[in-house]
């Protein structure tokens, strides 16, 4: 045998097999088409800081492979930044589409949002930016900053409930006014102390009372400025001090919602046995409209609907169909929380946010305030919460297993509580 013919024949063969190796390699996963894309778009992608102002986020599944784009679950979260995304879970429709809201945060700057969709293999994840600008002074006053003081020690008091102030005696009212915008306010705006008070027998309130008002200098970006009045109240009784700052309009400011507040107390000592003072009305419903034994229903993960109303029970007489705005409890502060069959509260953590339970405050949950104002002629609004708009919900996801669970609704204006439960499966 020629080696040298044999070695030549054989490197000839070996280049054939490595060519018909290179065309037979199997194609490599980069090269395959996913199964899913995520495309997220926000409308508009730039808000005032003011805690209300809302973007529309819808996050898209498309397939290359034509894969089904519909039951998808897909969940909305805020990688860095402000503010709130109030269904931060929803299920795509036949098109592929899942939709949220973001609430703006109140401080300027840039939040990134993100839309992850949820596949047994690995995630598909999609991020945008919402930018948060503002340019006005937000002067603003929340339930909580209305406080009772002792005006010879400064110390806090609550009239009635700890502290019994008989009548004719002063009390020192203070309220904490917050710029939450990013420019200073002017110096000169008016703030302006009212009184109102309950009347049980019959049940009605008095027409506001001015007590006194005074002027705010000029409040910084982020700061607060403590004013107060001293007053002694004639008569006993349950009554309803409010703070209204720029009662005149004369400050242009980035919101007007948020400058009043009020806060009920007693002057001389609590009945004995005055009845619910505030009556609390909640519903619970479902996107999908579900219902179970009569409750509402959903799946576990997706989106319960939360909404309803307080009020003043000596008021309700006067204002049946709340038209007034009379019996409404006005700026209340709301608390929700969850209960499984037993009768165990559940904590339901959602990342970057706590989502049960939760109390309304001045940031990020200031929509779970029962509304303050309405401009319109109708003040049937007056009192629902959450407080965004008249048709709002608030919203949150269903516990990851199934059964049946009952939600519970308070509301609190500091001096009174009036809670409602409401179950659903």
């Amino acid at each position: 045998m020629n080696l040298r013919r044999f070695t030549l024949a054989s490197g000839v063969l070996l280049s054939l097999l490595a060519v018909a190796l290179v065309y037979l390699a199997p194609v490599s996963s980069a090269q395959i088409a996913p199964d899913f894309e995520l495309a997220l778009e926000i409308s508009p992608t730039g808000l005032p800081a003011d805690g209300r102002s809302t973007s529309a986020l819808t996050a898209t599944v498309t397939s290359p492979t034509g894969a089904t784009v519909g039951g998808h679950r897909v969940s909305f979260s805020i990688v860095s930044g402000g503010g709130l995304i109030t269904s931060p879970i929803s299920v795509t429709d036949a098109n592929g589409v899942a939709t949220a809201d973001y609430i703006a945060g109140i401080q300027p700057g840039t939040t990134r949002v993100a839309a992850e969709l949820t596949l047994p293999d690995a995630p598909v994840r999609a991020e945008r930016d919402i930018t948060l600008t503002t340019t006005l002074p937000d002067l603003a006053v929340f339930v909580l900053d209305i406080t009772f003081h002792d005006p010879a020690t400064g110390v806090e008091i609550i009239p009635g409930d700890v502290t019994p102030v008989p009548a004719n005696t002063p009390i020192e009212i203070r309220a904490n006014v917050r710029n939450i915008g990013s420019t200073p306010s002017l110096a000169g705006v008016v703030v302006e102390f009212r009184d109102s008070r309950v009347e049980f027998d019959p049940p009605g309130v008095t027409v506001p009372t001015p007590l006194d008002a005074v002027v705010l200098p000029i409040v910084q970006p982020g700061a607060s400025v403590v004013v107060s009045v001293l007053h002694a109240f004639a008569v006993e009784g349950f009554h309803l001090a409010t703070v209204v700052i720029d009662p005149d309009f004369a400050l242009a400011e980035q919101a007007k919602d948020n400058n009043t507040a009020t806060q009920g107390f007693w002057i001389g000592q609590i009945p004995a046995n005055p009845g619910d003072i505030i009556a609390t009305a909640l519903d619970v419903a479902t996107p999908e409209g579900l219902t179970v034994a009569g409750l509402p229903a959903t799946h576990p993960g997706l989106n319960v609907e939360v909404f309803g109303r307080a009020d003043y029970q000596p008021f309700l007489p006067f204002d049946p169909d709340h038209s007034q705005g009379t019996a409404a409890v006005k700026g209340g502060i709301v608390s929700l929380s969850l209960f499984d069959s037993q009768g165990t509260e559940i904590l339901l953590p959602f990342p970057g946010q706590t989502l049960m339970p939760i109390e309304g405050d001045a940031g990020q949950f200031r929509a779970l305030h029962t509304i303050g104002t309405f401009p319109d002629a109708d003040k049937t609004p007056i009192g629902q919460y959450p407080n965004r708009s008249a048709t709002d919900r608030w919203v949150f996801p269903a516990p990851p297993f199934p059964g049946q669970y009952t939600l519970q609704a308070c509301v609190t204006d500091t001096s009174f509580v009036g809670c409602a439960s409401h179950d659903f499966v």
